[in-house]
């Protein structure tokens, strides 16, 4: 496995961004923690991810590996809307995605 944080902040509500390869497989995940997180999920943690095929991001990106991927990736998405970006990224190039949160 090949991870790599792309955002950290240090606010009352906290986020973390991150990117991973497992598997032939790309999950970009984020998880806030503190007091706004409750809104969402009840509790101080707000978890979600996406995950899809490594080979579909290395064709929309048009480059090979996976360290390329995770620099290219983090350059575009260093950002606290990270997912959502990504989301925005993946739509545009079709590329099918699961989603998780908790």
């Amino acid at each position: 496995m090949n991870a790599k944080t792309i955002y950290k902040d240090d606010l009352e509500t906290s986020r973390q961004v991150w990117i991973e390869v497992n598997d032939g497989r790309i999950t970009m995940g984020q998880q806030d923690l503190g007091p706004a997180c409750r809104m969402i999920s009840g509790d101080d943690e707000y978890e979600r991810e996406m995950t899809c095929s490594l080979k579909d991001v290395e064709n929309a990106l048009m480059i090979t590996g996976e360290e390329a991927v995770i620099s290219a990736l983090s350059e575009m998405f260093h950002h606290a809307d990270a997912l959502d970006r990504f989301s925005d990224f993946l739509c545009g190039h079709s590329i099918e995605y699961t989603y998780y949160s908790c």
